[in-house]
């Protein structure tokens, strides 16, 4: 759905349903990518890890989130987290001490303020023959990086992600 026509929806129940598919098909993608590929490790940036937990109990890959927000419904957040939650390879980063007070079902290796601790995951040399970049498709977020670290290491880069018309810019550069 073109992003100008999902911007004249007012309904909100309509444009969460509308979103609620997109992430749906997003996620049914990224199942079907985990098992043609070997993946070391999936990192997930994401505000609150809901729906990914409930996807990830399909997959044995090893997941860290990086957490962008403070949970705002916290009873109902943490009691759903807690339910979907059953994995021992998933791994939370909080961005801020406070962030950490909120999601009380999630227990966190770090805080690191927009990064990630490099030793817990360490480089393998022989690693596996593809990268995966998921995430925003915007000059912010790394995509020029990623493609540039796939040239050099001669990777095949998987791109997926969600992309603006207000990024058309960036990428006609």
């Amino acid at each position: 759905i073109p992003l100008e026509v999902f911007s004249k929806i007012s309904d909100f129940d309509v444009r969460s349903k509308i979103l609620h598919a997109f992430y749906f098909d997003l996620y049914l993608k990224l199942l079907e990518v985990v098992r043609q590929e070997r993946f070391d490790l999936i990192h997930f940036h994401t505000n609150v890890p809901m729906s990914e937990l409930v996807v990830l109990n399909r997959i044995k890959i090893p997941c860290l989130f990086t957490l962008h927000s403070v949970s705002l419904l916290p009873e109902i957040e943490n009691k759903v987290i807690e339910t979907f939650n059953s994995r021992v390879q998933n791994y939370f980063v909080s961005i801020s001490h406070y962030q950490q007070t909120t999601f009380t079902a999630l227990k966190f290796i770090s805080n690191i303020y927009h990064g990630l601790i490099l030793n817990k995951f360490p480089f393998e040399e022989n690693g596996t023959e593809s990268l995966i970049f998921a995430g925003r498709l915007r000059k912010t977020k790394g995509l020029k990086e990623a493609i540039i670290a796939a040239i050099k290491t001669d990777h095949k880069l998987i791109i997926t992600g969600a992309y603006s018309s207000t990024d058309t810019q960036y990428f006609d550069t």
